[in-house]
């Protein structure tokens, strides 16, 4: 594998283990929030936390490189989603929410440093997507944050 595959290889996995800590974290909090909205929001970023996953699997797999598993998670995300995780034990969904604000701020960030990183067009365009999907994920849950808050 070439230099520049590596790399990309590299960078891919280390957005693969946010995303697949996002997953689980989401997973566990719908199954454990009781209120519809917010219910129905962390599944609709669950499922596309998914999706996410599967493209970058294809992708570092078409690099000829070997994708990150579930079980191997280390990513810097870890606490964060953690945290979130600890905060269903209340009915605190604004806690919850506020966790989940941070958590996708942080997964924003672990984009925009694997898009500044020396990796191939077609890569980056695909990161880039995906970073405005969590931009716009980012916003829906400010938004539902403070229609519960009353703001």
């Amino acid at each position: 594998m070439a230099q520049v595959e590596e790399q990309t290889v590299d960078v891919l996995n280390d957005v693969l283990a946010e995303d697949l800590s996002a997953v689980r974290a989401y997973q566990e909090a719908v199954d454990n929030v009781n209120e519809t909205r917010l219910r129905s929001l962390l599944d609709e970023l669950r499922t596309e936390r998914a999706s996410f996953v599967k493209d970058l699997h294809e992708r570092v797999r078409s690099l000829g490189g070997e994708p990150v598993k579930d079980e191997d998670l280390g990513g810097s995300l870890r606490g964060m989603w953690m945290s979130l995780k600890g905060s269903l034990s209340g009915d605190e969904a604004e806690a919850l929410l506020g966790n989940v604000e941070g958590a996708e701020e942080s997964l924003a960030d672990a984009y925009d440093e694997a898009i500044a990183e020396d990796i191939d067009r077609e890569t980056q365009e695909m990161l880039m997507q995906q970073r405005t999907r969590v931009h716009s994920a980012h916003d829906r849950i400010e938004k539902l944050r403070r229609s519960m808050h009353g703001d």
